[in-house]
């Protein structure tokens, strides 16, 4: 409440023509304090000094909050959440804000006693704006309402007051509610004008509906979209934009909606068609919003014109469909070129076997017969002859089970990776029980799939692990899988620690004839692995490898897995 002048004290007298406006704030009969935008006090009145029992010059550049926190002993204490909010309101929108009502004691000075006193406060902030539009400080108003809040607490009777205070308490309420009605319908007026302006700007075509189906507002986005200015659009109704085919669907789906009004999109999956003012079609997507306008329910109408995107999307069908088309030829083209080459392939392979046999077999005869005749460089020519029918027929030998792994049907049978693996490596051992091979063949390893083909690439895999180990102290062979299947498909493994590969020249791994080492180190053909991807290839799975020459190779293939109903066969 504010204190009647004391008579008893001089007035200071100002001179009119050069005021002195600090002198005039300070003595103002308000509370005010002034605050800068780091919430430090610049300046308070004597009203306000005195009604928070401070002193000026010992809160002059303190924060504010240093200067009145908190009661400690208050848990349920909100004023300096309530006013630090408040006042980042003021800063932030740069517009005043009113307070409601506020519990926020304040400091009793150690020589009366110290601790804190109950006061209450209505506090009005303001913004006071620079020229360049920021807030250059803050005025901190506050009311004390102490009095007012405890007799409304103690549930004083109104005719037990005095005629004075109850004039008072009438005012100080009237007061406060002018101020925070003024502010709040402010703040709407604000509000209404940054829709208003967001409405006019927006890259969305929108209009605005009535109930009954009137337009009442439109953009200027949507003027240009449906080329009708926007006079001459209100007051229409919204059929006007619909083709005539759909104004009876249109009406259905406008009534059900305002019986169940909500946010909605429409357009997804739908042919929604609107209409230009100069009568031509394009196709659209709508989304729909309610609104209360005048205590009256509206719609908010975007509309946007997907006739581009309907265009790309023709062109990319059209696009696709002309690929496929193309890629099924090319396909069939390729799937007829491979079935002729893999027939001729075969068929040559086959068919040379009758002049390589008689020219083995009469390699042999004449070695036979006349073996101890001939002399010098005969007899090396006659076993070079020999050496090179025998390579011909591996390669023969080759060619043709190239050729079988991709002719016939695929069998999609459970096959048991580790028995095959075992009794690969079990043979391998009686072939050549001199040489001393550790190996390790993980249990339980199935996979579906043609189980002659399998056992092609387990041998292929495992005979060149155990073939490059041939110079290695300690040679191991794993053979093993990932735990989990890669969706329908699982990994295995063939793992040695032999002679290893240069990884620059993976590529070349599993192209027929291209070998990674030379004949005399390591013999073969090259065709085992051109062979082994085929066969990954058709069961649908992957191959590749890793190795560190001198370290050995790991070899990693998937086929598919078996399922939960094969789980009686393991």
């Amino acid at each position: 409440m504010n204190a009647e002048p004391d008579a008893s004290q001089p007035l200071t007298r100002i001179p009119i023509d050069d005021p002195d406006f600090r002198v005039l704030f300070e003595s103002a009969p308000g509370l005010y304090l002034v605050l800068t935008p780091d919430l430090r006090i610049a300046a308070v009145s004597d009203s306000y000094a005195r009604a928070t029992m401070t002193q000026r010059k010992e809160i002059i550049g303190r924060d504010i909050f240093e200067v009145f926190p908190d009661n400690p002993e208050d848990p349920d204490a909100t004023g300096v959440r309530n006013l630090r909010a408040s006042l980042q309101r003021v800063l932030r929108n740069r517009t005043a804000d009113v307070m409601a009502v506020q519990k926020y004691d304040i400091r009793i000075p150690e020589e009366e006693g110290g601790g804190f006193a109950v006061r209450y406060w209505s506090p009005f902030n303001s913004p006071v704006l620079s020229a360049d539009g920021s807030v250059a400080y803050i005025i901190h108003r506050v009311e004390d309402v102490t009095e007012l809040v405890r007799l409304k607490q103690q549930g004083v009777e109104q005719n037990r007051l005095t005629e004075s205070l109850r004039e008072q308490v009438l005012r100080m309420e009237a007061e406060i509610y002018a101020r925070a009605k003024d502010t709040a319908e402010a703040a709407q007026r604000e509000s209404e004008a940054r829709a208003q302006l967001i409405f006019d700007t927006s890259p969305l075509a929108m209009l605005v509906v009535d109930s009954g189906g009137q337009i009442v507002q439109v953009n200027g986005r949507a003027a240009e979209l449906f080329r009708c200015p926007s006079e001459k659009l209100i007051g229409r109704p919204m059929d006007v934009l619909i083709p005539e085919r759909f104004h009876v669907r249109h009406q259905m789906l406008a009534s059900e909606y305002f019986r169940h009004p909500e946010p909605r999109a429409m357009g997804k999956g739908r042919d929604l068609h609107a209409v230009r003012a100069d009568g031509e079609e394009f196709p659209c997507e709508v989304s729909l919003g309610p609104v209360a306008i005048g205590g009256e329910l509206h719609v908010i109408v975007s509309v946007v014109d997907i006739t581009l995107r309907k265009r790309a999307e023709e062109e990319i069908r059209l696009l696709n469909a002309d690929l496929e088309r193309r890629v099924e030829e090319r396909t069939a083209e390729l799937q007829a070129a491979n079935q002729e080459l893999e027939s001729f392939a075969y068929a040559v392979s086959h068919d040379l076997r009758a002049p390589l046999r008689a020219m083995s077999g009469f390699s042999q005869a004449l070695m036979e017969d006349y073996g101890e005749r001939l002399e010098g460089e005969a007899r090396v020519y006659l076993d070079q002859i020999m050496l090179a029918s025998r390579r011909m027929g591996e390669l023969i030998d080759g060619l043709l089970q190239l050729s079988r792994c991709t002719r016939g049907e695929l069998g999609r049978d459970p096959v048991d990776l580790s028995a095959l693996a075992e009794r690969i490596l079990a043979e391998l051992t009686r072939v050549e029980p001199a040489r001393r091979v550790e190996w390790c063949v993980e249990p339980g390893l199935f996979a579906r799939g043609d189980v002659r083909m399998i056992e092609v690439v387990l041998r292929n895999l495992i005979g060149n692990a155990w073939k490059y180990t041939a110079g290695t102290d300690t040679p191991m062979i794993r053979v093993y899988a990932e735990q989990a299947s890669e969706g329908e498909y699982r990994r295995f493994y063939v793992a040695d620690n032999g002679a290893g590969f240069d990884m620059a020249h993976a590529g070349k791994l599993f192209q027929p004839f291209q070998r990674l080492h030379r004949q005399e180190e390591f013999p073969g053909l090259g065709i085992g692995l051109a062979t082994v991807q085929r066969i990954v290839h058709r069961h649908g799975g992957t191959i590749d490898a890793v190795s560190i020459p001198g370290q050995g190779a790991t070899f990693r293939f998937s086929l598919p897995a078996v399922g939960r109903g094969d789980e009686e066969i393991r």
